[in-house]
């Protein structure tokens, strides 16, 4: 009998996050979100931020002067005017190339790409089926 519970536990959704939310919304049998001009642009705003700030981060290069620097003096250092401050900040950079749909990302997509092209050499045959294909 434990063990029903106990999975029934485990089985349990834990609420909704603001992506299902969205997708209600648009199903809303009104249709008034599906219908707004602006609102799924806004939503996937929105989303996109969210996933920024759970995903993207700083990193800073080592510098060869402090190869083993703490976090409270990597902190020290940024709140501070003099010229290591300066050259800490202009040594961090900020890493977002997984977050689809971003600069970084594509960047990524498209090194990738090169690399495969290299390797594997170009390919033979390409195909589009659009409209000027027809013509």
């Amino acid at each position: 009998m434990n063990e029903y519970f106990s999975n029934q536990k485990k089985k349990k959704k834990k609420g909704f996050g603001y992506r299902d939310y969205i997708q209600h919304l648009i199903k809303h049998e009104s249709g008034r979100f599906a219908r707004h001009p602006r609102f799924r642009f806004v939503a996937f705003k929105t989303i996109m931020r969210q996933q920024a700030r759970k995903i993207a981060g700083f990193y800073v290069r080592r510098q060869a002067d402090r190869p083993d620097i703490t976090v409270e003096e990597l902190q020290d250092l940024f709140f501070n005017d003099d010229a290591k401050s300066h050259t800490l900040v202009n040594s961090a950079s900020r890493l977002a190339n997984v977050i689809p749909g971003t600069r970084p990302f594509w960047t990524r997509q498209r090194n990738e790409l090169e690399a495969m092209v290299k390797t594997l050499g170009s390919a033979h045959l390409f195909v589009t089926f659009s409209a000027t294909d027809l013509h």
